[in-house]
């Protein structure tokens, strides 16, 4: 006999992935069009969610696949003409991946699924929604299942509960201002490592 709890766990789960599905649905409509496989949608999205591109090493290991499957996968993405390679300003035996004009547009027309998820929310669920997404992602870099990502949790210039405004608790060196729930990001461009996480 199963528990409440279990149930609405299963419950969770099959939601979780009735909503992945839709999205993907979405997202591979456009992406048959250009022959992408999901591997390159995962690292063109990666590259173009990012200022100064990613390196190769980089976004295998966010992405979840061995570095040699993420090389190919970026082989055809500029074979195609919606990635670049340009030379790691940081480290010259290194490159970068950055979209096109080309890619960046397709990134655009790719994240409409995902899009769609999060204009069906109801305006007054969002802000719980999003807390709610913010801890989970957070419980599974903690066990690592899944890598560090760029989020205020794991920012060197996040203050947390800094400021006695229940609105407004926590603080942004970066910005120099206090942020609440809503001001939070999950991949933010201006994230800089927490020393603690850092790999050794």
């Amino acid at each position: 006999m199963h528990s409440d709890g279990d149930l609405l766990d299963a419950q969770i789960s099959f939601g979780l992935e009735r909503i992945a599905a839709y999205a993907r649905q979405k997202q591979w409509a456009v992406a048959e069009q250009y022959g992408l496989t999901p591997t390159q949608i995962a690292i063109l999205e990666l590259a173009a969610a990012r200022t100064d591109g990613v390196r190769l090493t980089k976004a295998a290991a966010q992405i979840g696949v061995s570095q040699p499957t993420a090389s190919d996968a970026a082989g055809a993405l500029v074979a195609k003409q919606l990635l670049e390679r340009a030379p790691d300003p940081d480290d010259r035996r290194a490159q970068r991946l950055t979209p096109t004009k080309q890619g960046a547009q397709l990134v655009s027309r790719l994240s409409r699924g995902h899009s769609a998820v999060a204009v069906a929310v109801p305006q007054q669920r969002r802000a719980g929604l999003f807390a709610t997404l913010a801890q989970t992602i957070a419980t599974l870099q903690s066990s690592g299942e899944v890598p560090i990502q760029r989020m205020c949790l794991t920012c060197s210039q996040f203050e947390q509960g800094r400021h006695d405004d229940a609105k407004l608790p926590n603080h942004c060196r970066y910005l120099d201002q206090p942020i609440g729930p809503l001001g939070m990001m999950l991949d933010c461009t201006d994230h800089i490592m927490s020393a603690d996480l850092e790999p050794a």
